[in-house]
């Protein structure tokens, strides 16, 4: 054998052998324990277009990406691959190992929560369960899990994986593990093109200016979520409103849908709103990360003078006895849709379960429908009398409804029935909701700088 040939095969064996040895050489990947002793080992973050998941160290696992498709079921790979379930959306999948106890088929882990973050610090959603699981299959005792999401800081340098777990005696989320991983897969996603601060919409002599917007904002500081104090969940607009030129705070924003570019996500968050001066300040328990590509649907209503024709005055309404619902059939017609009560019903008597005595709110409730739905309106239960003129209190958390829900399942409103009253009248408004849209891009809270655009 001539010594070139044998200086050839020994570069060939060397170059194996070290290339198998980079291959397998990787540091730990991190590791938490839950209290109630179950592992949970981080072992992939990974994007479109490559799903898959090494469970196995051999040699011909690290050869799985390079194997064309249609040849991978004859080699025993020890790799988890979702395949084409998720679509061609742009996708983050990531993977963790559960070690302990086997659980029963179909079964998972819901306490176990993940959470993304971006650089900032800023958590999109509330941390969410696993969606597939890939069971027993390595080693007896541990299984993997997949936490499939469509939105996450596509442009960041690292994306932080958080881990909870969910107390269900206090109703509490606990930060059991975080760790920052490298965007390996760091590129620009689809987006919308932001426009600065201010911006208005205007609509029915209705504008809408968005002063401003932030991002970044904790519980304890924005007033809204209640996973995780400390957390980075919640975002802050600031709006003013003028009706035929002039400032109105007789409307108010009712809901904000947001969308991201890139993502099938879609949230639609029910804001905490204050009045300061004649600015409406609101807050929603989502972090949005400061980079282009979200839109904002504002929807606003109002909530004082009501024009006199969408106005439905009901006199002479029975009052409910315990234990007695009492049908109706009493209807109108505003503004193309109609109207109807169907009936009232006195307040819910305390239960005793379990040994244990359920106590309901001291609400009585009127049912009513609406035919077609309310899309693009809202029904408002303004006020409740009595025979004698007083006012009932009114469950404040139930006293508007809108959007389109099926007419067959109605709207309840809730009120506390004056004590002696003989008869009632109820006054409800039906006004129109409109819904604007914004392209924006948040400013990091406490950050002097404006938003691109």
């Amino acid at each position: 054998m001539g010594r070139w040939k044998v200086f050839g095969i020994a570069l060939m064996l060397a170059t194996v052998v070290g290339g198998t040895w980079l291959l397998t050489q990787h540091e730990a990947p991190p590791t938490w324990t839950l209290p109630d002793g179950t592992t949970i080992v981080l072992r992939a973050v990974t994007r479109n277009p490559n799903h898959f998941c090494r469970y196995g160290t051999n040699f011909i696992d690290f050869l799985y990406p390079f194997v064309p498709k249609k040849y991978r079921n004859r080699f025993r790979f020890n790799v988890a691959d979702i395949g084409p379930t998720l679509g061609t959306e742009d996708w983050l999948v990531v993977w963790l190992e559960q070690r302990g106890p086997p659980t029963p088929r179909g079964n998972r882990p819901l306490t176990c929560l993940v959470s993304i973050a971006d650089e900032n610090g800023i958590e999109s959603q509330l941390p969410h369960g696993m969606s597939h699981r890939f069971g027993n299959l390595a080693t007896t005792g541990w299984e993997l899990w997949t936490f499939p999401r469509d939105i996450f800081p596509r442009g960041g340098r690292t994306i932080d994986i958080r881990l909870y777990v969910f107390n269900p005696t206090n109703s509490s989320l606990s930060l059991v593990g975080r760790c920052a991983e490298p965007n390996r897969t760091r590129r620009a996603g689809p987006t919308w093109r932001s426009e600065p601060a201010p911006a208005t919409r205007r609509t029915n002599g209705l504008e809408i200016t968005l002063v401003s917007l932030e991002s970044g904002l904790t519980a304890k500081e924005s007033g809204v979520g209640w996973a995780v104090p400390e957390a980075k969940t919640a975002s802050r607009a600031t709006f003013e409103m003028r009706e035929n030129g002039r400032p109105t705070t007789n409307w108010e924003v009712m809901s904000i849908n947001l969308s991201k570019a890139g993502a099938s996500w879609c949230y639609r968050a029910r804001p905490v709103t204050r009045w300061q001066n004649d600015q409406q300040v609101v807050s929603f328990p989502v972090g949005m990360w400061p980079e282009s590509g979200w839109k904002m649907a504002v929807e606003v209503s109002r909530t004082a003078r009501f024009p006199p024709e969408a106005l439905w005055t009901v006199k002479g309404l029975p009052v409910p006895v315990a234990n007695a619902k009492i049908e109706l059939s009493i209807m109108t017609n505003l503004y193309g849709t109609e109207l109807k009560l169907i009936s009232v019903s006195p307040r819910r008597t305390n239960d005793t379960f379990a040994g244990h005595t359920i106590i309901y709110p001291p609400y009585a409730r009127l049912h009513a429908l609406a035919s077609p739905s309310l899309s693009g309106l809202r029904l408002t239960l303004l006020a409740v009398k009595d025979d004698h003129g007083r006012e009932a209190q009114l469950d404040r958390f139930n006293l508007a409804w809108s959007g389109g829900a099926p007419s067959a399942e109605g709207f309840l409103f809730g009120f506390i029935v004056p004590e002696g009253a003989r008869s009632l009248e109820a006054t409800f408004a039906l006004s129109v909701s409109p819904t604007v849209e914004f392209s924006v891009k948040p400013v990091l809270a406490g950050s002097a700088e404006p938003p691109a655009h």
